[in-house]
This record gives C-alpha cells, structure tokens and sequence, in this order.
C-alpha cells in the first residue's frame, strides 16, 4: 500500500465497522452485487465515504472538482443560464452540490452583474457535505442571496430554468460484469478468509443490457452498468417542465468507452489525490467512480428532451470566453495571475481535466443557442 493511503485510527475504526456491516449482510444473504457494496461503500448512513468525511474536496482531502479549482469555472456559464433564464424560469436545481463552491461563485457573480434570479434549490444527499456547504454559503453569500437557496430531500416538480450536475453520474452505484464465452457473468462481492473476494454468476438473459452494445465486446471483458441512469433519468423527466439541463463530468462516447484497451473496465478509487483500483481497501474512506457513458446518457434523454451540443470542458470554457475572464487580473500582481493561469490551465489542458471531462446539455420546451457549444460540438458521435 502506498504510504499516503494508511488511514488515522479513527478512520480506521469507521472503515472497520462498515466492513464488518457488509461482512454480516453477506453472511446472513450470500454475495451481494457490487452495486449494493457500493452503495454501501460510498452512501451508508453513518460511515459510508459521503457522510464519513467532510473534506473529500480540500487540499488534504482525496479529490479536486472543477468548482473547487477555480471560481471562473462557474462564471462562464452564467451567460448561458441567463439566456435560459429569459425563456423559462429564473431557477437554478443542482443535483450533487457537494461544498457548494459551485452555488457560491454562480451567485457571487450574480451579485455582481445584477443578474435576478428566484431561487437556487439543492439536492445533496451527504448531511456531512450538507454542514460544510450551509456553512459557507452563509459566510460568503448576501443574506438575500443565502435566503434564496432551498435545500431538497426530492426533486420538485413543474421546475422551470436550469438543472446542473457536475461528477454527478461517475458516483452512481454501478453493478460488474464481465463477457466470456459469449455470456455475460455479473460480479458479485464475497468474503473468503475474512476478505472480500469478487465470485462471477452467469447472466441468462440480458434484459437489462438492451442498451449496451454487448455483442460488439470482445470476449474476457469486463464493464460497468449502472440502473441508476434510467432512474435519473426518470426523475429529471418527471422534474423539468421547461429548461435546459447541464451534465459535466468525465467519461466517453460509446465507441471511446467500450474500446478495447479499456478491457478491465473504468471502475477508478481515489484517496488522499492518488488513484488506484482496489475498491475492497479502506472501504468508506476513499471514493468509488466509474467514466460516465453519454452515450448511454443520450439515448435515455433522447425520449424527452432535444440535445443542445456535447463538447469537451475545454471547449465549453474556451467557447464561453473563459480566457477573457483572465483580463480581469492584472499580470502585474504576480502572485494573483500566476495563481489564475495555474487554476485556468488545470480546467483547460488536456493533459489535466480539459478532454477527459465533457459538458452535454439538453433542454426542453425552449430553442437555445448556447455559447459553450458554438465550435467542436460532439453531438454525432453519440
């Protein structure tokens, strides 16, 4: 184990219960799906990975996000939000807010450019990143601005404006599975001298693989698929009565995805910034996330809502004129620019976060024209 991965006592004693939680579920019903373990594993009550830590986002936590990175992340969607504004609702619902760094820079720049708005209503279902996000938007944002924001516990109905969600879909229970001699087997989770072992049960039918290529696989591969799509899915449909939807996170198109050279499939941990591909360590305090399939994404919202471009996050920022945001620091203040174009670069450079995160947006009931997908929309690839 690398050295930064040893957890504190406490930490450890969290993972220990947990661990002894899904040891005693396996016992009493045999193997569980990976599915359920990661349930388990990342949204348990008490000591599951999103309500055990409060710090998943900082400098000594395990991960960054684009929010988290810089405040211009946000501020260049606000010109497409206002356009979305002026033809449906004045409403922001974002799915997943985590800190909420990306409510506070949205708003600040609100503030700034006088820009109304009715209210910004959040779905989060860690109490822990619930604490963390109350407290700094209560800090940071105009008690006007702070009474605007509606905490949820499930989505509205009749919304009206913008639905956003960043590594939204990447943290959505995924099940396991795996083609050989032209049958799919699912993984499951299974204790064997008091450690979890991964046990193959084959698949008769592949009902619920009607929108996957499966034949198209190669044999010994294995891919992850998640029902929690066709749930959300489901839910934004039964949410958004006019709008448009923001989806941000990292993943591929279908034949990027399921290629080859991704045989073992996406399923990716992350702790202390150092990634590997153990899910059974420190379980409950280190992230679980697979890539995202938009392609998959596509085909479910293709029932109910038009497509408006799907472009790398790269693209989408320089598109919406990011690196004018950059002329507001003075290269004089060395220390402040420097800090800018470090943050800028991360979000940008396809050697950081620029390719491997993309934005695909939809709307409904409305006709757009969106800055961030005027050049090197994606959309025919999926």
């Amino acid at each position: 184990m690398k050295k930064n991965l040893t957890l504190s006592e406490e930490e450890k004693k969290s993972s220990d219960k947990l661990k002894q939680i899904i040891h005693s579920e396996i016992k009493l019903e045999g193997p569980i799906s990976f599915s359920r373990f990661m349930q388990l594993a990342l949204y348990h009550p008490e000591f599951g990975y999103y309500q055990a830590k409060s710090n998943i986002f900082s400098q000594d936590g395990d991960y960054t996000t684009s929010p988290n990175i810089s405040s211009m992340f946000a501020e260049v969607f606000v010109n497409d939000f206002e356009k979305i504004f002026e033809l449906s609702g004045k409403n922001i619902l974002e799915l997943g807010a985590g800190n909420g760094n990306f409510c506070t820079s949205i708003l600040k720049c609100f503030d700034s450019r006088k820009i109304d708005f009715e209210h910004y209503y959040i779905f989060e279902s860690s109490a822990s990143l619930i604490h963390v996000a109350k407290t700094q938007l209560k800090k940071k944002l105009s008690p006007k601005d702070y009474s605007k924001i509606i905490w949820l516990e499930e989505l509205p109905s009749c919304f009206r404006g913008v639905i956003f969600m960043n590594e939204f879909f990447d943290a959505l229970p995924v099940g396991v599975y795996l083609k050989k001699d032209k049958k799919v087997f699912e993984k499951y989770v299974d204790i064997k001298n008091d450690h979890f072992v991964w046990v193959e049960k084959s698949i008769e039918e592949n009902y619920q693989f009607n929108n996957l290529p499966i034949d198209k696989l190669p044999n010994d591969y294995t891919f992850e698929y998640s029902e929690g799509y066709e749930l959300w899915v489901e839910q934004i449909r039964k949410t958004l009565a006019q709008g448009a939807i923001f989806i941000i996170d990292y993943g591929f198109h279908e034949q990027e995805l399921f290629h080859p050279d991704r045989s073992s499939g996406t399923m990716m941990c992350y702790s202390k910034h150092q990634s590997h591909f153990d899910p059974f360590l420190n379980i409950g305090q280190q992230d679980i996330s697979c890539h995202v399939n938009f392609s998959l994404l596509k085909r479910l919202m293709d029932k109910n809502f038009q497509i408006e471009g799907f472009v790398s996050q790269a693209n989408y920022l320089i598109n919406a004129n990011i690196l004018e945001l950059l002329n507001a620091f003075d290269p004089e203040d060395d220390v402040v620019y420097r800090k800018k174009v470090s943050e800028l670069n991360i979000l940008i450079s396809p050697a950081e976060m620029g390719d491997i995160i993309k934005v695909l947006a939809f709307s409904k009931d409305i006709n757009l024209q969106l800055e961030g997908f005027s050049k090197n929309d994606r959309s025919h690839t999926l």
